[in-house]
């Protein structure tokens, strides 16, 4: 971690939001784009809304900053409760 960075901005607060949370900066578990995508390909998120899937970019070239399409896994897996509220509606029915 760029120490310039973690030296300016962690633990500091968000004055400038009016607010009380404090940053916290740490090493990321996953590193390296060719495993964010491997992690991510086969991923439940990958079932969610598009606007909520991981996107990529090209990095270089004539193309750069135009997207790419996110590599789909062959074995995305499904979320186990689809919405937050769906145990409670069912909960609701069986009282």
């Amino acid at each position: 971690m760029n120490y310039n960075l973690q030296q300016a901005f962690n633990g500091k607060k968000w004055e400038k939001f009016n607010s009380e949370k404090v940053a916290s900066l740490a090493y990321a578990r996953i590193q390296g784009k060719a495993a964010l995508i491997a992690h991510f390909q086969n991923s439940s998120l990958m079932n969610e809304d598009k606007r909520c899937r991981p996107i990529l970019f090209h990095t270089e070239g004539p193309n750069a900053g135009d997207q790419v399409p996110f590599p789909m896994g062959v074995n995305v897996r499904s979320r186990v409760n689809k919405s937050r509220n769906s145990s409670t509606n069912e909960d609701a029915g069986n009282a």
